[in-house]
């Protein structure tokens, strides 16, 4: 298998990423190692954030790193302390209680999370430059460009505006025009996956307990990108649908039925430790994405023949290691379905052949089992299952011959 360090620090590429990147976020930046660092943090503006240099690349804030506040209008100057900070990136923790979102005036934050940009990439730090350093950081082979591009499509956040420019400033100037739409648009998509990267750091935080502020937060931050990046067709749908800033009340709601859709519960020490397994294998691709059906037949509310065999194609190959005879089960009339399951490797294609004919004009229910995995161990999701109803479609015998 292909294999490449994945968690290669960017920094020491200082020069290719200063080089990349959709309007060169860092405009403003200087490039002396010992020039003040001039930005603005956002998902609204963000007063009395923790911004600071990221020296050794943990995404987390060490005593000897230099840091500042943010001030009104999410604004910060932040001292490099000698090093070149162009170099670096940059983390903001959102602090619970301290930081004020002035989306929200007067009311600072009930639930902290954390904010990122790439090196030379300072001047507007949102929650989307974070969803962008993090794919960089996955995938040491993509360009901030590359990134950028990326997240940018997987939200639906236009075309004329790229991650780095200010789009709150550009959304209150109003307007028609596609820069002003497009601000909008990333507007409430950072907004968006500001509250899901809060209220997942929530899960996360109770379901792990004190194990939680030991944990690498660089694998925190995987954990949440990908499960962000997971809501992303709903999060497109949502920033779609809405030309103007969403409210509060509308931004919660939104949030709330994105996450119903998710496993909180999962969110625990065994995902933690499965994401320290992958950090420390290195492969050459990162993938967190289960195996997904792609076409099964019968397909849901179909009818089949009682003669049908069950078949499930893939969008990825399956490891055939993990392909035993419980991977599918039949169930109907109130029994089990015995059979056997095969795999085409060729077709990505699961096989389930019942052992006898079904009952006609019956409802069975197919199940496949959450020990399914791709090539690198991703598991297919839980509670994978669909139904489908048979039809008597057998002949009769020919009649018997008199004559």
């Amino acid at each position: 298998m292909k294999r490449l360090h994945i968690l290669a620090l960017l920094i020491g590429l200082p020069f290719a990423l200063a080089a990349c990147g959709g309007g060169g976020g860092a405009s403003g930046g200087a490039a002396a190692s010992s020039a003040t660092l001039s930005g603005v943090v956002a998902d609204g503006y963000l007063r009395n954030a923790v911004v600071y240099l990221d020296l050794n690349g943990n995404n987390q804030l060490d005593a000897d790193e230099p840091n500042t506040l943010s001030g009104p209008g999410g604004t910060f100057q932040l001292d490099p302390a000698g090093h070149d900070g162009t170099r670096y990136p940059i983390g903001v923790e959102v602090v619970a209680g301290q930081t004020v979102d002035e989306d929200s005036p007067g009311q600072a934050i009930t639930q902290g999370y954390t904010l990122s940009a790439p090196p030379n990439h300072f001047a507007f730090i949102s929650p989307l430059t974070s969803l962008v350093w993090q794919e960089m950081q996955k995938n040491p082979t993509l360009t901030v460009q590359d990134a950028e591009v990326r997240v940018r499509f997987k939200l639906g956040a236009g075309n004329e505006l790229n991650l780095f420019q200010n789009y709150v400033d550009n959304a209150a100037a109003g307007g028609d025009s596609a820069l002003a739409v497009d601000s909008r648009k990333c507007y409430n998509a950072a907004r968006l996956v500001a509250q899901l990267k809060a209220r997942m750091t929530a899960e996360l935080q109770n379901n792990l307990g004190t194990q939680y502020d030991t944990t690498d937060h660089k694998v925190i931050d995987f954990i949440l990108s990908d499960r962000v990046l997971a809501l992303a067709t709903s999060i497109k749908a949502n920033v779609a649908a809405a030309d103007t800033p969403l409210t509060q009340e509308a931004l919660s709601a939104t949030v709330d039925s994105m996450l119903a859709t998710t496993d909180a519960a999962r969110l625990d020490s065994d995902l933690d430790a499965f994401y320290q397994q992958r950090i420390a294998e290195n492969l050459q691709v990162w993938d967190m994405t289960p195996p997904q059906p792609t076409q099964c037949s019968p397909d849901a509310a179909q009818t089949a023949p009682v003669t049908t065999t069950v078949t499930i194609d893939f969008d990825e190959a399956l490891d055939p290691m993990s392909v035993t005879n419980d991977a599918v089960t039949l169930a109907g009339d109130g029994s089990t379905i015995s059979g056997t399951v095969s795999y085409d490797a060729t077709l990505k294609r699961l096989t389930f052949t019942p052992a006898t004919a079904l009952e006609a004009y019956t409802s069975y229910q197919v199940i496949l089992s959450s020990a399914l995995t791709d090539m690198i161990g991703n598991h297919i999701s839980d509670n994978t299952s669909w139904s489908f109803t048979t039809i008597f479609n057998e002949s009769p015998p020919p009649p018997p011959n008199f004559s």
